[in-house]
């Protein structure tokens, strides 16, 4: 037999004598290296996190703001190669108790919510498409107001005729003349828009259509939203930017941004990786 020299035979002494020892110290190296392929693959996981929830709720990557986009304008964005979806958001001037928001959108049709900007419902549930007083909102919103599933959110409004007044720069004479509201909040969910600072500090959120259907000619829109998701994603912002500024050249209070509404869980993801990592 071959000689193994004296590291061996205090190697072999210490198996005969002390396994329990060793058998203690592997499971130390196995849960160990465990925790850190674990806390690697949750730093890696966590690195496109924000990536992965915008690619699965189809998240707006354009926004386009202008008074009242006509349909052959609509048209004409929806038509170019580069644009995938558009969602569009009436801005209906209403004033809910407790809230500081001085516009609330409504969604015009299904296609925010299902072909861009898809929540996920954290408590309760989506509300019905076609109801008048049913409404989901985000986090933050839920958070500003101390409310929840089942609360209502009650609201005045301002006629048609007094926001034209409004944009015109001056100011309507009374009370605002719209109907009164109330509106049931049915759920709390988590869009891409709720990531960022707005939703955190503000919150959000969008109306139903049959809101719109049934509102749209007795309360006031200021503006009109238009949520743009590229087929490209970012590599066709600059692209679409540039048709917007030339389909709409003629509108009033017309803006276009790329969205950055994820700078603010973006940070709080790039903290929480280093954290994991630095562990």
């Amino acid at each position: 037999m071959r000689s193994t020299g004296g590291v061996g035979m205090v190697a072999a002494n210490r198996l005969r004598h002390g396994w329990r020892g060793v058998v203690a110290l592997a499971v130390v190296v196995g849960v160990v290296g465990a925790i850190v392929l674990g806390v690697v693959a949750g730093a890696r996981r966590t690195d496109t996190a924000l990536e992965r929830f915008r690619e699965s709720s189809g998240a707006a990557d354009l926004q386009i703001t202008t008074r009242e986009p006509t349909e052959a304008q609509l048209e004409e964005l929806r038509s170019l190669p580069e644009v995938a979806a558009v969602a569009e958001l009436p801005n209906y001037q209403i004033l809910v108790d407790g809230s500081q928001l001085p516009v609330v959108p409504a969604a015009v049709d299904e296609t925010f919510g299902t072909d861009i900007d898809r929540a996920v419902v954290l408590e309760g549930r989506e509300a019905d498409p076609d109801a008048i007083d049913e409404v989901t909102i985000g986090e933050g919103f839920a958070d500003q107001l101390g409310i929840g599933v089942g609360d209502r959110l009650e609201a005045i409004s301002v006629t048609p005729e007094q926001v034209e007044v409004v944009i015109a720069g001056d100011f309507f004479d009374g009370a605002p003349g719209g109907p009164p509201l109330s509106i049931e909040v049915v759920g709390i969910v988590r869009r891409p828009l709720d990531l960022g600072e707005l939703g955190g500090t503000e919150g959000l959120f969008v109306l139903p259509p049959g809101f719109h259907r049934e509102y749209r000619d007795q309360i006031g829109v200021y503006q009109t939203i238009l949520r743009v998701r590229t087929a490209g994603g970012a590599a066709d912002t600059e692209r679409v930017t540039a048709e917007a500024q030339r389909i709409f050249a003629d509108a009033t209070l017309f803006n276009v941004v790329p969205l950055a509404e994820d700078v603010g869980a973006e940070n709080t993801i790039d903290v929480l990786e280093a954290a994991l990592w630095i562990f």
